[in-house]
């Protein structure tokens, strides 16, 4: 069996973990996502944002007189949580 963290390295690791997820400059998550992913086994993700889930859904930044490319861009995303939610496996 592999030797116990002590309390104290248990913050260090628990503090370093923290550092990385917490919010910065980048709204990108891929980065979290992925080091949480490699700690935990992650059940549900919760959130008020498809890119909150993955970069894919990032919307391209549009005019907001540009009608076409708005109602294109939310055709765009809906088609990509189809493909999401209901695959083909």
């Amino acid at each position: 069996m592999g030797r116990q963290r002590s309390q104290a390295e248990e913050r260090v690791r628990t503090e370093e973990i923290a550092n990385r997820l917490l919010r910065d400059s980048v709204s990108d998550k891929s980065l979290r996502r992925k080091i949480t992913n490699g700690r935990f086994n992650v059940l549900i993700y919760f959130g008020d944002n498809l890119c909150g889930f993955s970069e894919e859904f990032v919307a391209p930044n549009l005019d907001t007189h540009d009608d076409a490319g708005q109602k294109q861009t939310s055709a765009d995303r809906l088609a990509k949580v189809q493909k999401a939610s209901y695959r083909n496996d």
